[in-house]
């Protein structure tokens, strides 16, 4: 669903849905398992096994029988948040089209908490909850799916595509980021791949874009290097800033839907961001769903 309109072409579509749907469930169950998308019915994953998601009623009534993705399984959700437990990664806040933000602070991770594997799994499972709170919450306000940033667009012969589903907008404060001598650069760029590979391969028609402050030489470098698993529409969508000023004022004009209340101390603003934990420490994804939806 990144270049073509998927009202011209449904089956393509269908493929494409399909495709995405069987990589998330695939990270969760090896390559596959009985989880699988054939005959165009997406079977759902036991749920025995969903105790935390099911706890929610706005995510209850969106997911057909009760039931959720592997990537939203109570299992998921524990990894992920023992993975991004320091706080790198997480949603907050919303865009102007009611998409939640996801943010980043990559000075914050340690790359050797977690095998390239599992940070892939973690990356995919949050955006997992992203998208399915949201989801949730649209239902909920009786608005349809695709409106605000993945409203319908009309091409230059008049036409209108599709609605689009909603996307979001990632925001990274790269101040502090260092890969240090203890973290060879062929690991960042593992983990890189399996992140981008979580986005592209399991929810390819989500991301509205990008932006990166302070931007330091690494991060451009990482760039170069994971740009080749990016779209060139994609990464045409994703901005570098310098100085942290630059990315204020890129939210000061609401680029992407963002507005400047939501930013963080590390870039300049005053918005507190408070993450829900577990009892043990971790993030709490859960909770997290729960604030979305």
């Amino acid at each position: 669903l990144l270049e073509k309109s998927a009202s011209r072409d449904p089956l393509w579509a269908e493929r494409k849905l399909c495709a995405a749907v069987e990589y998330r469930r695939g990270l969760v169950t090896g390559g596959g398992g009985a989880a699988r998308c054939a005959g165009g019915t997406l079977r759902a994953a036991p749920a025995s096994t969903h105790s935390a998601v099911l706890a929610i009623p706005a995510v209850v009534r969106l997911l057909r029988g009760g039931a959720a993705e592997p990537l939203l399984s109570d299992a998921a959700l524990q990894e992920a948040g023992r993975v991004l437990r320091r706080g790198a990664l997480y949603w907050h806040g919303f865009d102007a089209s009611g998409g939640p933000i996801m943010w980043a602070h990559t000075g914050r991770m340690d790359l050797r908490d977690a095998e390239p594997s599992a940070w892939g799994r973690a990356v995919a499972t949050l955006i997992e909850v992203g998208v399915v709170g949201t989801r949730a919450r649209r239902a909920g306000e009786g608005c349809r799916v695709g409106s605000g940033v993945g409203a319908a667009v009309g091409d230059s012969d008049g036409r209108s595509e599709a609605p689009r589903c909603d996307r979001f907008v990632y925001v990274e404060c790269a101040d502090g980021f260092s890969l240090g001598p203890k973290v060879p650069l062929t690991r960042a760029v593992a983990v890189a791949r399996r992140s981008l590979a979580a986005l592209f391969g399991g929810s390819p028609e989500r991301f509205a874009g990008a932006v990166v402050a302070p931007a330091s030489r690494t991060n451009r470098i990482l760039f170069s290097l994971a740009r080749h698993f990016i779209p060139a529409s994609t990464a045409r969508r994703i901005h570098f800033f310098g100085q942290t000023e630059q990315l204020r004022a890129f939210f000061r004009r609401r680029e992407l839907g963002l507005d400047s209340a939501v930013l963080p101390a590390c870039l300049g603003g005053s918005a507190t961001h408070v993450l829900p934990r577990t009892p043990s420490g971790d993030v709490d994804l859960a909770a997290m769903l729960r604030e979305i939806a």
